[in-house]
């Protein structure tokens, strides 16, 4: 978990083995709830569960710089004794913040080799459901690590804000670039493309403002609601 020592900046968080739930995997399949017993799509979605299980290894890093400064189109970060980095970002997310937490989650290589496989096999109903289980999965260890950050930072005497992802109206995907820079994903097997895509494809990044005593809209805030396709979107009741 994060750590509880006021003075640490950076580290690492094991998270705990994931249990998923056929009506999420459901969800993420387009369907409104589980299928009645012994279909098909059921067996699929129940074979999907116990593969994503065994191979997801869901870890994740941290880093909470400090927050130097805001504006309307980026924040400004800095590590102790380390150079600021400007970040592109709508600045009034984090006015009131005094330090932004970055989070990186992944569920490991071991998802994108099931899948790969899967695909090649030409199995597509299990394919599509191994997809849909997998994506359940990052929502569930996105859930978790948040909530374990948020425990730890209130040991500390702060709160934790709305996370926000790059690609979202509050960063750009490119962000991504920064943030591995304050990060050290190579240290849990993830890389960066050019274009600003995570290897392995089962990984999300998250930006949240951090201070000790945030106004109540910066933590309750939904990110769904800034989202363009807000009004569109098939999986807004199963956001991770």
């Amino acid at each position: 978990m994060l750590s509880d020592d006021s003075s640490a900046r950076r580290g690492l968080i094991r998270l705990a083995s994931l249990v998923l739930q056929p009506i999420a995997v459901a969800g993420y399949m387009g369907l409104p709830s589980v299928t009645a017993s012994g279909h098909t799509g059921e067996r699929a979605i129940s074979a999907a569960i116990a593969l994503v299980e065994q191979a997801a290894k869901p870890i994740a890093i941290w880093g909470l710089p400090k927050l130097l400064s805001t504006s309307a189109t980026s924040i400004t970060v800095a590590y102790p004794n380390q150079p600021p980095v400007e970040i592109p970002a709508n600045g009034r997310f984090f006015t009131e913040a005094s330090s932004v937490l970055f989070i990186l989650i992944t569920l490991g290589e071991q998802i994108d080799q099931l899948l790969a496989n899967l695909y090649n096999e030409d199995d597509m109903l299990l394919a599509m459901a191994c997809d849909a289980a997998a994506a359940a999965a990052m929502s569930a260890a996105g859930a978790q690590c948040r909530q374990s950050c948020q425990r730890a930072l209130a040991r500390r005497g702060l709160q934790m804000g709305t996370p926000y992802s790059p690609g979202c109206q509050v960063f750009p995907l490119t962000v991504q670039q920064q943030i591995f820079t304050l990060l050290t994903p190579a240290s849990i097997g993830v890389s960066l493309s050019k274009e600003c895509l995570m290897h392995p494809a089962k990984s999300v990044t998250n930006i949240a403002p951090v201070a000790a005593n945030l106004p109540a809209w910066t933590q309750q805030l939904n990110p769904c609601k800034l989202c363009s396709l807000r009004r569109s979107c098939t999986y807004k009741m199963v956001r991770g």
